[in-house]
């Protein structure tokens, strides 16, 4: 984690333009669409009527739509920084425009394995959702009788629907981790879709708990200081939502969106520096060291 933050203080500019570059186009949209959604709810709940459900359900599908759409953007975002770091590993230099030419170049492959993970999840989920149906059915066809109508019936329909989900769960977050650095051997060793999953899994097998140890800290770390510094944010512009200059939802949204972009590089860099961990073991250390000692800030530094 500690060394995440290190990379992105010495790299800050070129990954906070990538995470702006990437964010932005669909962060703002996403925000704008959310108020107007909560306005649009809150008209429904008080009206409930036909005409006010149509502007509530057009919202929720361009928001879907958004979403699905910063997805690939995000792993994009994932994409370049791993080259930024890849490159500052190897003593080279690249420019942001560079590498997003390569994760640009890499797309297909980028998004190839998160609709093949995607489908590998819903799939499951799908399929999970077909059983529990089928022996809902076939135990009421067998016993013939209405669980509403017995409580002993009733909670152990519960607890199987409750172990399934729980079971659900698990391999879902199996999945997760296991496929955490994907994106690292799509952009670092050039593999397709599949293979990039597959490489990943080969990584993380013998690693599972630290590579999700190391997945929690990335996540909710810079998620707690996001939420700080949004707050911060939030409060800092209250009064120009006072003086009317801007809207309270439209400061709120501002300061949402520079806390995103300016804390979403530290997962990106940290998954990267992961993915070199599983495939160089603790050497990687060493080299992050020697780097660091040679860049020029460090040069800087040492001559004050």
């Amino acid at each position: 984690m500690g060394v995440s933050f290190q990379l992105y203080a010495r790299r800050w500019r070129p990954h906070l333009a990538a995470a702006a570059l990437a964010q932005l186009p669909a962060l703002v949209p996403t925000l704008v669409l959310i108020s107007l959604l909560l306005d649009a709810t809150v008209a429904l709940l008080l009206t409930r009527t036909i005409e006010a459900l149509a502007p509530a359900a057009v919202l929720s599908l361009l928001l879907l739509v958004i979403t699905f759409f910063s997805a690939f953007l995000f792993v994009l975002m994932g994409g370049a920084a791993c080259q930024l770091v890849a490159c500052w590993l190897d003593y080279r230099d690249v420019s942001l425009i560079d590498a997003y030419a390569l994760a640009l170049r890499r797309f297909w492959r980028l998004a190839g394995a998160v609709l093949a993970a995607f489908g590998i999840v819903f799939g499951g989920l799908l399929a999970l959702g077909a059983f529990l149906a089928i022996f809902q059915v076939g135990f009421l066809v067998v016993f013939q009788v209405e669980v509403a109508n017995d409580p002993w019936l009733s909670w152990v329909m519960l607890a199987i629907i409750g172990i399934a989900a729980f079971a659900a769960c698990v391999v879902l977050l199996d999945m997760l981790v296991r496929w955490s650095v994907f994106v690292q051997a799509v952009i670092v060793e050039g593999r397709g879709p599949v293979g990039a999953l597959a490489r990943s899994a080969e990584l993380v097998r013998g690693n599972w708990w630290r590579v999700a140890g190391a997945m929690g800290l990335l996540i909710a770390v810079p998620l707690v200081l996001m939420i700080v510094l949004a707050s911060v944010l939030t409060v800092a512009f209250m009064p120009l939502a006072f003086l009317g200059v801007a809207s309270a939802h439209l400061t709120n949204g501002a300061a949402i969106a520079i806390a995103q972009v300016t804390l979403s590089p530290v997962p990106a860099i940290g998954v990267t520096v992961l993915y070199y961990r599983l495939r160089d073991g603790r050497a990687i250390w060493d080299r992050i060291e020697a780097r660091a000692r040679a860049d020029p800030l460090a040069s800087v530094a040492e001559r004050r």
